[in-house]
């Protein structure tokens, strides 16, 4: 599990664009090879999981948003000329199906088209 450090809390904002001076709360840590981390997402719970070969740094924090809106972000570094980061997001164990399929995107039910074959232009 991922242990975030308020000590990067200046380093964030340090040569970089305005806007990041504007996170709030930032946390931060230094990991190797992957983190995993526990989120919600739209009031499911998620396990977070990202990885990128070698020594990489991650910071979270409230942004703006909307206004007045804040979301939550996160922003990660490594060093190198290339880096591919592997993102994936598993449900927590004991979440239900229905919690995890909104409406939208909820299997079809016997009998049911999908909005891709009701398109005319398809």
């Amino acid at each position: 599990m991922m242990m975030l450090l308020n000590c990067y809390q200046r380093s964030l904002s340090a040569g970089r664009p305005e806007g990041y001076g504007y996170w709030t709360d930032i946390m931060g840590g230094l990991y190797r090879d992957r983190v995993t981390f526990d989120v919600d997402f739209d009031k499911v719970p998620m396990r977070a999981t990202i990885a990128v070969p070698g020594e990489f740094r991650i910071w979270h924090a409230p942004s703006p948003d909307v206004p007045p809106n804040r979301r939550e972000c996160f922003y990660l570094e490594t060093t190198g000329t290339t880096a591919t980061f592997t993102t994936m997001f598993e449900p927590m164990p004991g979440a239900s199906e229905k919690a995890l399929l909104p409406p939208e995107i909820s299997p079809l039910k016997k009998n049911q088209s999908s909005p891709a074959e009701d398109d005319p232009q398809k």
